[in-house]
């Protein structure tokens, strides 16, 4: 989680698309660490496919609309 908080920090998009992401729960540990280390993301969503072994998911700095 540290390095991919720094590596998306240095990035410093305002909308960024993940893949690969293990579940919401390791979702909702990156937000969290990206947020305490001040490169807060305020909104995300993740896949949900209970047929994958993996998800996708997109952090955005804008408000995220229309989701399906």
């Amino acid at each position: 989680l540290n390095h991919i908080s720094d590596v998306i920090c240095d990035i410093d998009a305002d909308i960024i698309s993940l893949q690969e992401i293990e579940n919401g729960s390791a979702f909702k540990l990156l937000r969290d660490r990206l947020k305490l280390v001040g490169c807060e993301y305020r909104y995300g969503a993740i896949s949900n496919n209970p047929k994958s072994a993996i998800e996708v998911a997109i952090l955005s700095k804008y408000r995220l609309s229309n989701l399906r």
